[in-house]
């Protein structure tokens, strides 16, 4: 007896789980797995569970009340030693957890999916899927909408300035543990240019507008993504982040909603890029780092951290999840090809 789900089948614990009473998860319990299991709750029931939870990997309170409602609704009771259902996870439950996860992946997953993103707010803009689709590297932190619903969350519970962060030791951490590793305060380094493409190697002095070729360096040379800054020429700027030898730009979006940490921003005075570290509950405003920040000519401006920058100028993004899958965006893109 195995999981098949993808959402399941590599975590060694609950495989464990699935075939051994000693290796059932109940509350008290914290790991990635119950952030594997918090995520089909959302997926499948629709369910609200604490941010706090979420956020730090926990089985409380409200996972319990998901879990219980869940084995509920399905009568999954082991009736050779109760009478009703519990809040623990056991053989019968990650079992049945993994057959509808399984089923979900296979693209019909039903109205309990849909509403796990769509709840509480309006759908995303016309041509877009509800969901991301699910690859092997596919994490509960993965997506957009995922981030989303957390902000949603903490919205409705009266909390818009939580800093929402990314879920440890997944893509978007990576990239924005690389931004916070970052010097500030320093200008423009040559080797800035070796994300760019085609005119990648030497960089001109002085540089061109540096700010979206800084932040695809982060994804590309720091958190090892695929991609290149695309010029129109070696003196400008323009154009934007593309995966390595695409011939169109990575998809851009324009909801809102959806900016999730790793993400890069754009506004539009100046066509200005920002890679977002953390966003706050309500997206008013956001950490950022960015380079080509300050007065004067590239050649004089910095990289930053900006704490508090005011998100509402934003027009557009670059989300992690439309680098990984390129057909994916939320809402509106506006077309890119290399020149």
């Amino acid at each position: 007896m195995a999981l098949k789900s993808r959402q399941f089948a590599h975590d060694q614990r609950l495989r464990a789980c699935l075939v051994s009473q000693q290796a059932h998860i109940a509350p008290g319990a914290a790991g990635t797995y119950v952030t594997k299991i918090q995520e089909a709750l959302i997926l499948l029931d629709g369910v609200r569970i604490d941010p706090h939870e979420i956020v730090h990997l926990q089985y409380g309170p409200s996972t319990a009340r998901a879990v219980l409602a869940y084995k509920t609704k399905r009568r999954i009771i082991n009736h050779s030693y109760q009478a009703s259902p519990d809040d623990i996870v056991g053989e019968m439950t990650i079992a049945a957890l993994d057959d509808e996860m399984l089923v979900d992946e296979r693209g019909s997953g039903g109205a309990g999916h849909r509403a796990a993103i769509n709840a509480g707010s309006a759908s995303i803009g016309a041509g877009s899927r509800r969901s991301p689709p699910r690859d092997s590297e596919y994490e509960a932190d993965s997506a957009g909408s995922y981030y989303q619903n957390v902000c949603r969350t903490l919205v409705e519970d009266g909390r818009p300035d939580w800093m929402v962060t990314a879920r440890s030791h997944h893509l978007r951490w990576i990239i924005c543990q690389e931004g916070l590793n970052i010097a500030v305060n320093g200008t423009f380094d040559p080797k800035y240019w070796d994300a760019v493409s085609p005119h990648g190697g030497t960089a001109p002095s002085p540089p061109p507008t540096w700010c979206g070729i800084f932040a695809t360096w982060i994804w590309a040379k720091k958190a090892n993504l695929s991609v290149e800054w695309g010029l129109v020429n070696s003196n400008s700027s323009s154009n934007g982040p593309y995966r390595t030898s695409a011939s169109s730009r990575i998809q851009t979006s324009n909801e809102k909603r959806f900016i999730a940490p790793g993400d890069i921003v754009v506004q539009p005075a100046g066509n200005h890029h920002l890679l977002v570290l953390a966003v706050a509950a309500d997206h008013g405003k956001a950490f950022v780092i960015a380079g080509n920040e300050g007065a004067g000519v590239p050649t004089d401006q910095t990289v930053v951290h900006r704490r508090h920058y005011d998100m509402h100028p934003v027009t557009h993004f670059y989300s992690v999840d439309s680098y990984r899958w390129p057909q994916w965006n939320y809402g509106t893109n506006f077309d890119g090809h290399r020149p």
